[in-house]
């Protein structure tokens, strides 16, 4: 799929990077506009994209100022920073007026996750009636903070502003590291190969990576969380809204998404088992059944979309405005959290001494830690760890799965020649088009693999080229001493290598002290090259 992306001013003069993409099909089933969230970018929706086109939709999207192709705000790219969430709803106001909406075909479908569905949520406010739909994913309706006490970090987080630290990070947080951060135990997704590919997407191209949020931004966060709680906000939204839950949720607080929706004039709440954060990354089980809650919410308005759509085991939910939620889907409230029980009943002054003390400790950890991530970010970002290789294997291995079930159906499409020739023979034109149909179907999902089998290519090799770029850069010092295994004497001036069990080009260049072009160049190999155990590699002439 290929983007060509194009940009527009803000009203403070940034420049935010925007892409468009039209289905295949010709008749449009609408068009959806993609929201992401905080630190996201275009590129890592690609797979969204696909399955949107592939639906019959006009897709369009946008970078958050701050974030992915567009302008930075301070000085350190790898800052998460905003002064105002009504910045961001500006921008998307901008995007919708000038960019979407004389283009767009109707009806128009808003598909918001996590950051991106509070900023939605903040325009659908203004401008609800010029939206057909709006899907949110995961919204940040509030953030999950336990255990450390909301009224806490709201305090501690306005201090730093007053002591100077608006462009700080938050404690703890720091520039984006490729390869930091682990698969295990993270709160993201539970699909390896769709997390491993952000960190493959940054190393092809490091200028979209952004790091851990300032207090600024942190700030900005619960300013517009206390607009979306204020009563009569999101009331006046007359939108349909779906809001899509994940049950495993750690980042934002799916309480919160409850009362939000049963505040809204016409609101469905889904459970999406199993999942993570980010449902859209997620596998594709658990995808699954958000796209067949899409199919069937959007549907309702749009029956030129196929009935024929992925099965799903999604619980779904109609709004209950008169249902009481409890905590069970996430962390208890914290002790000083606006939920009632015991706070109400118990002695506030040892309470408000314990926190007190805590407030100092967060301001403590602010003053200690704020200042790590300050320096400006090195720009030379390093290249993820090689298990994003093995990571990217899977996924090779899983695409083949793919194309031998495609290989099954191809057999298929004789039968279905004949089938159509006999329809058209005999005027059964209602078959004719359901037939017509699959095959377009077929076709479509032929051409979507073969993109995702270059991609993946493509990405593999230019992957593989920087990791051994890298390991010859940063390689010892040429070793002097050489073993009779290693570089045996055979004569003359020449030195030799004899290939070991597990040796590979970069890794002979290496132990070698040499640049593995020079290798390549001095024994006629390229990078694709097979060597053997017992091969002789010359070394030095």
């Amino acid at each position: 799929m290929k983007s060509i992306f194009h940009y527009f001013k803000t009203a403070d003069g940034l420049s935010i990077r925007y892409c468009s993409w039209k289905p295949g099909k010709a008749d449009a089933a609408g068009s959806a506009v993609l929201l992401c969230g905080r630190s996201e970018f275009i590129e890592k929706y690609r797979e969204t994209i696909s399955d949107l086109t592939g639906r019959g939709f006009h897709v369009y999207m946008a970078d958050w100022r701050g974030q992915g192709g567009s302008d930075r705000l301070i000085g350190n790219p790898h800052k998460g920073h905003v002064g105002s969430f009504d910045d961001y709803v500006a921008d998307l106001a901008h995007f919708m007026e000038h960019i979407v909406s004389p283009d767009a075909p109707r009806p128009l479908v808003i598909i918001a996750h996590s950051m991106g569905a509070h900023i939605g949520l903040r325009y659908l406010h203004v401008h609800h009636q010029s939206i057909d739909r709006a899907v949110l994913i995961s919204p940040m309706v509030d953030i999950h903070l336990y255990p450390v006490p909301r009224v806490v970090m709201r305090i501690a987080a306005r201090l730093a502003l007053w002591l100077g630290y608006r462009e700080s990070y938050t404690a703890g947080a720091g520039d984006y590291v490729p390869g930091a951060k682990k698969f295990q135990n993270n709160r993201l997704t539970g699909d390896p190969d769709r997390f491993f590919d952000t960190t493959v997407k940054l190393s092809e191209n490091p200028d979209l990576a952004v790091g851990g949020g300032t207090y600024g931004w942190l700030n900005a966060a619960f300013r517009s969380i206390d607009v979306l709680a204020a009563p009569g906000y999101v009331e006046r939204i007359t939108t349909p809204v779906l809001i899509a839950s994940s049950t495993d949720d750690r980042v934002v607080s799916r309480t919160a998404q409850k009362k939000l929706c049963s505040r809204l004039q016409d609101c469905r709440f889904i459970d999406i088992m199993h999942a993570k954060h980010e449902i859209l990354r997620e596998r594709d089980p658990v995808r699954a059944q958000f796209w067949k809650a899409f199919d069937g919410f959007v549907r309702k308005r749009n029956p030129a979309i196929s009935n024929e759509q992925p099965q799903s085991t999604g619980v779904i939910m109609e709004k209950e405005t008169d249902q009481n939620y409890d905590y069970e889907d996430e962390s208890p409230p914290s002790l000083l959290s606006d939920t009632g029980g015991w706070w109400q009943s118990a002695p506030k002054k040892p309470i408000l001494l314990g926190g007190a003390g805590a407030l100092l400790l967060v301001l403590l950890l602010v003053l200690v830690f704020s200042r790590d991530g300050d320096r400006p970010a090195d720009r030379q970002v390093q290249l993820p760890e090689y298990d994003v290789m093995e990571r990217m294997q899977g996924r090779f291995e899983r695409l083949e799965e793919r194309i031998e079930a495609m290989e099954m159906e191809l057999t298929r499409l004789p039968a279905l020649v004949h089938q159509v020739e006999s329809m058209e023979a005999g005027g059964d034109a209602g078959k004719l088009d359901q037939l017509a149909s699959r095959i377009d179907r077929l076709d479509d999902t032929i051409r979507k693999i073969g993109e995702e089998t270059r991609s993946l290519e493509d990405a593999h090799k230019s992957l593989a080229r920087k990791v051994d770029q890298t390991q010859v850069a940063t390689a010892p010092e040429p070793r002097r001493d050489s073993s009779p295994d290693s570089s045996p004497d055979t004569g003359g001036n020449d030195r030799y290598h004899v290939v070991q069990q597990g040796d590979t080009l970069f890794s002979i260049a290496r132990n070698n002290g040499i640049p593995l072009d020079e290798l390549l160049a001095k024994n006629d190999l390229t990078e694709d090259s097979v060597i053997r155990p017992g091969d002789r590699l010359v070394i030095e002439r």
